[in-house]
């Protein structure tokens, strides 16, 4: 949970006024998907790509982030079985995308064609 609350803290400027917490449900979520040592490292690396996203090069310290992210991220990926864990995301609504053009089309060729 630690992870998920420095990746919520990081360049929030929340921080600085209010008490930045992950919510319950994520906790529980973090703590439900976490039943062994690949599957914490899986949910580190997702947080990891997380904070990745966050680090923008205007930061001042944009370099040394990107740089233990780098080696973070190269760590996890020679220690977990399988390899680096990959993100899907993109390509499943491409392809949800593509199945309802489709299935639109062939409905409304059906439609005229009747």
């Amino acid at each position: 949970m630690a992870i998920a609350t420095i990746v919520l803290c990081y360049d929030n400027p929340r921080v600085l006024d209010d008490n930045v917490k992950i919510r319950k449900g994520e906790a529980l979520k973090l703590i439900s998907q976490s039943d062994s040592l690949d599957s914490v490292k899986r949910v580190f690396y997702r947080y990891i790509e997380m904070l990745e996203r966050k680090n923008h090069p205007s930061n001042p310290v944009y370099a040394e982030v990107n740089k233990i992210i780098d080696k973070t991220k190269k760590d996890i990926a020679t220690t977990l079985k399988g390899g680096a864990p990959v993100d899907l995301t993109k390509e499943y609504l491409v392809l949800a995308l593509f199945l309802v053009t489709v299935t639109t089309f062939f409905y409304s060729y059906l439609t005229q064609a009747s």
